[in-house]
């Protein structure tokens, strides 16, 4: 396991349900947007936003603990 994933690990119960959904959803599952938005109740164009903001705050709880 590479030191990136341990510090994942680390920082993933700190994300909310959605955050840590969207980004299993999109870099483990391999949903579609489409998927993602119906199980989240929202339009398939609101998830790459979603996507994004869930990115940012997990590189900011990545930084620090630095």
């Amino acid at each position: 396991i590479s030191d990136q994933a341990v510090q994942l690990c680390k920082i993933w119960p700190k994300l909310t349900e959605d955050e840590r959904f969207l980004m299993e959803g999109k870099y483990i599952l391999g949903y579609s947007d489409q998927q993602m938005a119906v199980s989240l109740k929202c339009s398939p164009g609101s998830i790459r936003m979603k996507l994004t903001r869930a990115r940012r705050r997990a590189m900011k709880l990545l930084l620090e603990r630095k």
